[in-house]
């Protein structure tokens, strides 16, 4: 804040906006708010004919060449700054570095749906007979727009822009307002999610006080003497309707009135646990290349400088037992740890073993969280309740105020990065936070990354190896299969034909024409012997749906999406053809849209058609699939690790997030399915 503002000064903040035009908009300060401002803090702002969320990133008094006309501030949305100084400084450089825009890095930061904002409504104010009539001048895309705007009559225009393309909407909406057939409202849209709160009785005198009034009440007022007694012997708070049960509520009102006992607001946390216990683990004695690297990597936190670290160890070689040893150093000095996983899916499992270790000190931060859990999270962590933040590339920004150390595991791992807007690589920012606080950043992976490894060669980063696994144990054995020879000896085991629409079996069976042989004969028989005796097999497929593409073997054509220019891929789940980018979908066609030919087939496979491949092998068999598809529900990924814990489930299929992480003693098997595949993508690691 400005710390001298004379009376003739104006006070002006410079706001940065999410939404466009995405940039930093000056604003007045109404004199009412002045007092309470704050650089860090979110204000409700008006931006054309609509009031939207921005966030206050300087204050500054007014100069000549600032505009007399500037809109003003309307609301200021936060009692105290969500940001401090060092997350806007954190915030502008990823801005900056990445270009994009600092307010699209800084809502990345918060909790989603905490904003205040306008949401533009379209009305339809024209008869039948005048829609009628535009309807003849209208495309095929703009008649389904404005038969839906015929049937609800009122529609968020974001609605019809997720439905379809954005240049028709905009192409209708702005033909119907110009004819006054149509008409765009702004209506303010509250935070969808809130902090939950009940209201509890605390009693609010001391004991010897209490004592005194019981006395009295004794005479006068059992009911309310009874009450009084159950705060003082059975615990300070009750809720309102406990208390109505003992002295009903004029008895509750009575106390109340005399200053007694005293309503407060309590926060109810939503934890993304549920009640769940914690069983403390172990803590086994490191080994001495664990302990060359506990000592090292404690060795530079008490530099308090900068020092990035690479942990450069073997699959189970005890990384994780490095990271709970250093971290349990850094929490004796008072300071909090960061500790980021790559998937979602390891987020909950890493949480478990560091709660096992540190208990309730531990807070989990990721998109898979319930949009009220993770504000919960966040509170928690931006009051210094937690000591420990576990999450993927997003909880990078977690507002740790004592951030001594942060973890980065899996360090090569592609999932860093973010793909949408703002666009950034998560590993790379845990270096700059690192580095502008004066902290250790240690990278830890089995197969670190090209630049990692070269900048630990450098000297740029301080290497510890860890380059055997805990109590000696082997690696696994492993034999490759040529599937081109398993082709070649036998013939082609087919797995089920995809289920599709009603009434295409003919069609069905023209497409089963050359389908994927999936298992080797190897494969299934160590499958099935593993099965047998009471173990668990892991299939590993990097591609989720049925299958990659449907081809025309007449004319060549391939499904590609219309936004993306991507191969759609075939999901038998639905009978639906999915582009995995835009997530855009529709049917399969009956012939080819090209030819009009039937002789269709399907090419590729992936984790669908690899369940329905190990089904035949037994169909007793308990088979788990986890990709994103079966992931989608809250809770799915502890529910599907948990069956495999628990060894309910005898053969887990699935993408990358069952590939790295996990420590499941029961799975003997593992199957690498079409292994080479991933060696195509064109990209140098």
């Amino acid at each position: 804040m400005l710390s001298v503002i004379t009376g003739s000064e104006r006070l002006l903040a410079d706001i940065a906006l999410s939404v466009p035009p995405r940039r930093i908009l000056t604003y007045a300060i109404p004199p009412s708010t002045q007092q309470q401002i704050e650089v860090g803090m979110r204000a409700l702002v008006p931006l054309g004919p609509r009031r939207v969320t921005g966030y206050i990133v300087g204050l500054r008094a007014s100069t000549p060449t600032d505009p007399p006309d500037l809109k003003s501030i309307n609301a200021i949305l936060d009692p105290e700054p969500l940001l401090d100084h060092h997350m806007l400084q954190l915030t502008r450089l990823v801005a900056d570095y990445y270009l994009t825009s600092w307010g699209s890095v800084i809502r990345t930061t918060l909790p989603p749906g905490t904003d205040r904002m306008t949401v533009r409504i379209v009305e339809l104010l024209g008869s039948q007979e005048q829609c009628a009539r535009e309807m003849g001048r209208c495309d095929s895309t703009e008649r389904q727009i404005l038969t839906a705007l015929q049937t609800q009559r009122r529609i968020p225009l974001s609605s019809l822009k997720q439905r379809w393309p954005h240049e028709a909407v905009d192409r209708l909406i702005r033909s119907l307002t110009g004819q006054n057939l149509a008409r765009l409202e702004y209506r303010e849209r509250r935070p969808s999610i809130r902090p939950i709160v009940r209201p509890l009785l605390h009693i609010a005198i001391d004991r010897s006080t209490a004592e005194v009034e019981l006395a009295a009440l004794r005479r006068r007022a059992p009911r309310q003497a009874a009450l009084l007694d159950r705060f003082v012997h059975s615990g300070p708070t009750l809720t309102p309707a406990e208390a109505a049960v003992v002295a009903g509520a004029s008895g509750v009102r009575a106390l109340t009135a005399k200053g007694l006992i005293r309503r407060i607001m309590v926060d109810i946390e939503r934890s993304p646990w549920e009640g769940e216990t914690i069983i403390s683990d172990s803590r086994p004695e490191p080994n001495s290349a664990q302990r060359a690297a506990i000592n090292g990597l404690i060795e530079g936190i008490s530099s308090h400088i900068f020092f990035p670290a690479l942990l450069y160890g073997a699959t189970g070689s005890g990384k994780t037992e490095v990271y709970l040893r250093v971290i349990d150093e850094v929490m004796r000095h008072g300071r909090q740890a960061l500790v980021l996983v790559p998937e979602i899916a390891l987020t909950s499992v890493t949480a478990d073993r560091f709660r096992s270790r540190f208990g309730d000190r531990v807070a989990l931060l990721h998109s898979g969280l319930s949009p009220g859990e993770r504000l919960d999270q966040w509170r928690r962590i931006k009051r210094g309740l937690a000591d420990i933040v576990v999450g993927a590339r997003s909880a990078v920004f977690a507002p740790l105020s004592r951030l001594g150390l942060i973890v980065v595991d899996e360090e090569d791992d592609a999932s860093y990065k973010q793909q949408d807007e703002p666009r950034y690589h998560a590993r790379d920012v845990a270096l700059t936070r690192g580095q502008m606080l004066g902290i250790t950043v240690l990278l830890g992976s089995a197969t670190p990354s090209l630049e990692s490894i070269h900048r630990a060669k450098e000297g740029i980063y301080r290497l510890f190896r860890l380059p055997e696994r805990v109590e000696a144990r082997p690696l696994p054995s492993m034999t490759l299969i040529d599937m081109r020879e398993e082709r070649a000896q036998t013939d082609t085991r087919h797995p089920p034909t995809p289920p599709t629409q009603k009434g295409d079996a003919e069609r069905c069976e023209t497409r089963r024409a050359r389908e994927p042989l999936i298992f080797s004969r190897a494969l299934a028989d160590a499958i099935k012997k593993t099965v047998a005796k009471g173990e668990q097999v892991l299939l590993f497929i990097n591609r989720r749906g049925y299958a990659r593409v449907l081809l025309c073997r007449e004319c060549g054509f391939t499904m590609r999406c219309p936004h993306c220019s991507v191969s759609l891929i075939y999901h038998a789940m639905d009978a639906s053809m999915r582009c995995h980018h835009c997530d855009h979908q529709e049917r399969p066609p009956q012939h080819c849209p090209q030819c009009g030919g039937i002789a269709c087939g399907w090419l590729g496979y992936g984790t669908q058609q690899v369940e329905a491949a190990a089904r035949l092998l037994d169909p007793d068999i308990s088979i788990v699939r986890m990709d994103r598809d079966t992931t989608r529900q809250r809770r799915a990924h502890q529910q599907i690790l948990k069956g495999v814990q628990q060894r309910r489930t005898q053969i887990l299929i699935g993408t990358q997030m069952i590939g790295k992480g996990h420590d499941f003693p029961g799975i003997t098997l593992v199957g690498i399915l079409s292994a080479d595949a991933s060696m195509q993508i064109p990209d140098f690691r």
